[in-house]
């Protein structure tokens, strides 16, 4: 009778810990390398200190609701935060405080369930960033509002950029590899975009290391609507990392830069990047006031302009 007790007191104490709903953050951005600059020590010629920007890393929350910090540091320098961070640091901002890169964050933030479309939005603090033309995108039904009382903040994302350009950032792709570099910090697939002489945007599947396939280039919609074949991938590569809504968010921010954008060159390739080297990006810290258990879940994309398809070109 007494183990019958103890096991009964255990199953319960299973149900009531599985019970307990997590705070769930997910993170979408892009990194934007400067064709023919970037970090890629194997191939002779190219600067080990490019330029390599992480653009529009959109932090969103789900699950339980909770009052407390959040956190992001950085090896590179932290920029164009929103809203106003309450403390940075680090010396890449030339504060102390966030050993060697640097750090913002936000204090007393409550995040609770509701629905993005009855949001009050204090829109002049993101008049002055780079993407303010696409957060009206980004306030998707289904996240939850981010609220922070001391200035009245309202809004269902965190938002952030990174410049890693003094730091350096690999680019996961076969050909420009170090040797030794392991097998999952490398990308595996690639989109290929080109532009042909009439600067017409074509998308050309391509395999592993930016080999085209044999099937024909497939022309990307010159409307404004997304390919349906470039989200489907991107939507296999993102896997249930992040919800359907916040992987077509994230297409129809870059979209345009694809299909129109002053990139370098005639091609545009564009990868996930490895989880391994996703860390090496930034770190998020959520510190709920109570004991709800986080679970964190980032996708970044690579976005290299004037790669050559095919080995040795």
């Amino acid at each position: 009778m007494l183990s019958c007790l103890v096991l009964s007191a255990a199953v319960s104490i299973a149900e009531g810990a599985a019970a307990v709903e997590s705070v769930i953050v997910h993170e979408w951005g892009v990194v934007r390398y400067d064709g023919g600059t970037v970090l890629a020590t194997s191939s002779p010629g190219w600067s080990q200190y490019g330029s390599v920007c992480v653009d529009a890393p959109v932090i969103m929350f789900h699950g339980a609701p909770f009052t407390g910090d959040v956190t992001v540091c950085s090896t590179g320098r932290i920029t164009s935060i929103y809203p106003e961070p309450d403390v940075t640091g680090g010396p890449m901002l030339g504060l102390d405080g966030a050993g060697l890169g640097s750090m913002a964050r936000w204090e007393g933030l409550s995040v609770s369930p509701s629905s993005a479309d009855d949001l009050p939005v204090d829109r002049n603090r993101a008049s002055s960033l780079e993407f303010q033309w696409a957060m009206e995108g980004w306030r998707l039904p289904g996240s939850s509002t981010v609220l922070r009382a001391r200035d009245s903040f309202s809004d269902s994302f965190l938002y952030y950029e990174v410049d890693l350009s003094g730091q350096g950032f690999p680019v996961p792709l076969e050909s420009l590899r170090p040797e030794g570099t392991p097998r999952e910090e490398l990308a595996g697939e690639m989109l290929l975009f080109v532009r042909d002489e009439h600067g017409t945007v074509v998308l050309s599947h391509a395999g592993t290391d930016g080999v085209l396939a044999a099937d024909e280039a497939i022309p990307v919609p010159t409307d404004g609507r997304m390919s349906g074949d470039a989200i489907e991938t991107v939507s296999r590569w993102a896997g249930d990392r992040l919800t359907d809504e916040e992987i077509r968010s994230m297409w129809m921010t870059w979209e345009p830069y694809i299909l129109y954008g002053d990139w370098q060159g005639d091609t545009l390739a564009v990868f996930p990047i490895p989880d391994p080297l996703v860390e090496r990006i930034s770190t998020i810290i959520v510190s709920p006031s109570g004991d709800a258990p986080v679970t964190i879940s980032r996708f970044f994309l690579g976005l290299m302009p004037g790669w050559l398809s095919g080995p040795g070109d």
